[in-house]
């Protein structure tokens, strides 16, 4: 088995197929969830994803090491090996096949493809990492062609910050995915089915998925996109990878 074969099958398709292509250059994309329920997971398939297509991008990490970080992305990687049915070879600094491509595409920070861009709560700003992509670009040549941005506190950012986003993504022909954490009972949901804390800021994404836990599947529901998923996505809780 190749990449081309393994993007090909990449569960990502089917929520590209279920939104219609509803991302791209430009775009915001939010996964909501409860606390503990896979929002940085999904990020995460998101990015390698793209790295599997070839394009370059940035995971912005709030308050969390870049060792946890890479450890999300070999986690990943050894869980999409075992979902193609490929095993990691015991003993060998690098395993056959597949598998050794996955390891080589984690290695160091998914080397070549990835970058990690660390910040704290309060030196986070659109504006920091604005700056950031700037330097990337000069200094290393890196124009990352999609940003992951985990861990966002959403009921403490006001509007402007996420039109802001929305700026930086048109500017720099950015796919901006976010994660936002729900509650089991929202304050509030709007007339168009949108939880608090997005229900007044939800015209500024151009997608939003919903995980939702419902044993033994955990359930991706499309509640804004270019197209829909009546029965929604269903997902393995322990890999986040489609429920064969």
């Amino acid at each position: 088995m190749n990449l081309s074969e393994i993007t090909e099958k990449s569960p990502m398709r089917v929520l590209e197929k279920s939104i219609n292509m509803g991302m791209g250059p430009g775009s915001l994309g939010v996964i909501m969830a409860r606390a503990g329920v896979g929002k940085t997971a999904c990020l995460v398939h998101i990015a390698i994803d793209r790295i599997l297509l070839g394009k370059q991008v940035a995971h912005v990490s709030i308050d969390e090491s870049s060792d946890r970080v890479r450890a999300w992305y070999q986690e990943t990687a050894r869980n999409l090996a075992r979902y193609y049915g490929v095993e990691e070879s015991e003993g060998k600094e690098q395993a056959p096949g597949i598998a050794g491509t996955l390891q080589a595409l984690v290695k160091s920070n998914v080397e070549g493809n990835s970058v990690i861009l660390n910040y704290t709560k309060t030196t986070f700003s659109i504006e920091r990492l604005r700056e950031s992509l700037r330097t990337l670009e000069e200094q290393l040549e890196f124009k990352p062609s999609m940003l992951v941005i985990d861990d966002v506190d959403f009921e403490a950012m006001d509007r402007a910050f996420f039109e802001e986003a929305k700026r930086l993504a048109e500017d720099a022909e950015l796919e901006i995915w976010f994660s936002a954490r729900s509650f089991q009972k929202p304050m509030r949901v709007n007339d168009r089915g949108i939880p608090y804390p997005c229900d007044e800021i939800d015209d500024l994404f151009d997608v939003i998925v919903m995980l939702k836990p419902t044993p033994p599947i955990i359930t991706l529901e499309i509640l804004k996109g270019n197209g829909h998923s009546d029965e929604g996505i269903h997902l393995d809780p322990k890999t986040m990878l489609l429920k064969k």
